[in-house]
């Protein structure tokens, strides 16, 4: 809940648009488990970086489907599953 409401918060009116799925913090990170995605169709991955400095590293989903990564722009990317 806290997430929802920050995004609440921040969001500007315009872009307010109801979310398809509530936002949800994993807390299992460092584990191959994430509960609330694993029975998912469709899921949104937020990353973020707090340092100033650009970062590369593999983001790491645990997942029991096949799915497809896309940008911004709704363009499918490699990736593996």
């Amino acid at each position: 809940d806290v997430i929802n409401n920050a995004y609440d918060k921040l969001l500007p009116n315009e872009s307010k648009v109801p979310m398809a799925a509530p936002q949800f913090l994993c807390q299992y990170s460092n584990i191959s488990e994430c509960l609330p995605i694993e029975w998912q169709d469709r899921f949104t991955l937020t990353l973020w970086n707090p340092t100033i400095h650009p970062v590369t590293h593999h983001a790491r989903v645990p997942v029991t489907k096949e799915y497809w990564i896309r940008d911004p722009m709704g363009s499918i990317i490699p990736a593996e599953v």
